[in-house]
């Protein structure tokens, strides 16, 4: 478990880091893939976080 929470913890920061770089390179395209990445792997995680305290 601990493992798994560094793994998404680390994909997330990745995504922003990401995010940051196509920005400031004008890549819009890119940077917007990577913050909806960032964006999806938030709601994942809010959905497994209330998933696992319901059951």
């Amino acid at each position: 478990m601990t493992i798994a929470l560094v793994v998404y913890s680390t994909l997330i920061f990745i995504g922003i880091a990401l995010a940051v770089y196509y920005a400031r390179r004008q890549r819009r395209g890119r940077a917007i893939t990577a913050a909806s990445i960032v964006g999806v792997l938030t709601v994942v995680g809010l959905v497994v976080a209330i998933w696992s305290a319901v059951s």
